[in-house]
């Protein structure tokens, strides 16, 4: 999981790459919308309040397109069949025990 805390790692999210695995993620914050434009693949997409807790799920949300959550301080954006693998769910608290954070390089 990476985070992306700054506006250079928002603005950049997963542009350019050209797979999201299974056990990779990108946590967006604060985000309350995220559009899918330039991507090449479908993603999963997890909206989330200050304290971590699911407000809404977007599940194979496609290239091209444009998600938001009214309320949403996080994005997180995971593979595309992550929501259901992991019994991700409106209402649940995520936790996670370690995350690196976004490169910055210039």
């Amino acid at each position: 999981m990476v985070l992306a805390a700054g506006f250079w790692g928002r603005l950049q999210g997963l542009l350019g790459r050209s797979v999201l695995h299974d056990e990779q993620g990108l946590l967006l914050m604060p985000c309350a919308s995220v559009h899918t434009w330039g991507m090449r693949f479908p993603l999963d997409i997890v909206f989330l309040d200050r304290e971590q807790t699911v407000l809404a799920c977007r599940e194979g949300v496609k290239p091209y397109g444009l998600e938001f959550c009214r309320g949403a301080w996080a994005t997180l954006e995971i593979a595309a069949g992550s929501i259901a693998r992991l019994g991700i769910a409106e209402g649940q608290r995520l936790e996670w025990s370690s995350i690196s954070t976004e490169s910055t390089a210039a």
